[in-house]
């Protein structure tokens, strides 16, 4: 059963569309190119068979996949059920260049296997964002739950790439509750000595799990979730910029235009009109 689709339409190129696929008897998509975007699909229950370009890869439950808009795919399974969000991947590319992945990001692109990986405990909040988002169906904040979805699901995909990969992609359960509180509070002024209370874990507990798992302080990483969420609402809302500062947490506009620009390398007027393309 293919559950009815959801559609946001942008301007030219710039949609996403969602669906929820699940069987409970032999089930095929037959080959078939995309135009104008690819899918990136969680599959959360079952085991289904993607075959991309004359290449089959086994997906698991907990496992996500990127099928680009250039492969010639065709799926099939049994007893399985996954969710789909299609997205352009020139979108996608935007995201990643926020992320600062651009570089894996191409790769990934180019590569002739699927991009696909397990993501093990954290395909569950990943799941979670795809039914707020389905609930939401439209409007800014659906726009942007979009984008937290297709960013979360880049992370899993180019993890074993970037230079921290001896770390370990599963994260305590305690260090998840904190990381998941940060991300869900990015706009409330999240500070790092709530996670104490968040974690029930010392200040230096705290630091140096981060350091080992994260590769980086609890402070470095806020600041990271806190630029990721500013490039976000930049590029997908009319928001004003002082707005956007002091909303996710930085008092002085000073501050925040000198550790955007290091992140970015433009000052956030400057990305907001380099990549106000999404949502507008």
């Amino acid at each position: 059963m293919i559950s009815s689709p959801i559609t946001h339409q942008f301007k030219d190129r710039e949609f996403w569309q969602l669906h929820e696929v699940q069987s409970s008897t032999s089930w095929t998509y037959p080959a078939h190119h995309h135009k104008g975007f690819g899918d990136l699909t969680l599959l959360v229950e079952g085991e289904v068979t993607n075959t991309i370009n004359g290449i089959s890869t086994l997906l698991e439950s907990g496992t996500i996949s990127w099928t680009r808009e250039k492969d010639l795919h065709e799926m099939h399974g049994r007893s399985f059920r996954f969710l789909n969000l299609n997205i352009p991947d020139e979108r996608l590319e935007v995201l990643a260049l926020a992320l600062g992945i651009g570089e894996e990001f191409t790769t990934l692109r180019a590569q002739a296997t699927t991009p696909v990986v397990q993501m093990g405990s954290h395909a569950g909040p990943l799941e979670d964002i795809w039914q707020r988002i389905f609930r939401i169906h439209k409007g800014p904040r659906a726009d942007l739950l979009v984008n937290e979805f297709a960013m979360k699901a880049l992370m899993a995909l180019v993890f074993p790439m970037l230079p921290h990969r001896e770390h370990s992609p599963t994260l305590p359960d305690w260090l998840e509750r904190g990381v998941q509180h940060i991300e869900l509070h990015i706009e409330d002024g999240v500070t790092v000595s709530e996670l104490t209370n968040i974690c029930h874990k010392s200040p230096e507990h705290i630091s140096r799990s981060f350091k080992q798992h994260l590769g980086m302080s609890p402070s470095a990483w806020i600041n990271q979730q806190r630029i990721t969420r500013a490039s976000l609402l930049l590029s997908s809302t009319n928001r004003e910029i002082l707005d956007i500062c002091y909303s996710i947490g930085f008092q002085s506009p000073s501050y925040f235009y000198r550790v955007f620009r290091k992140a970015t390398g433009l000052p956030p007027k400057e990305y907001r009109k380099k990549h106000k393309t999404m949502g507008m």
